[in-house]
């Protein structure tokens, strides 16, 4: 049986899960990268593909 989907905000940005009958399905949108030195958000790319990751796992 199938769990309903969920969204969750990272600091990354928003990550979003579905519970497939193969697996799970995991989209992740990273919108910032995270500087050390000096700590600080880093906005990516804003083409699709520099910010999206689909995974099954």
């Amino acid at each position: 049986m199938a769990a309903p989907p969920y969204v969750t905000v990272t600091s990354r940005g928003p990550v979003l899960r579905a519970t497939l009958s193969s697996g799970r399905l995991v989209v992740r949108i990273v919108l910032f990268d995270v500087e050390r030195d000096p700590v600080r958000y880093v906005r990516r790319g804003g083409r699709p593909e520099d910010v999206l990751r689909v995974e099954r796992r």
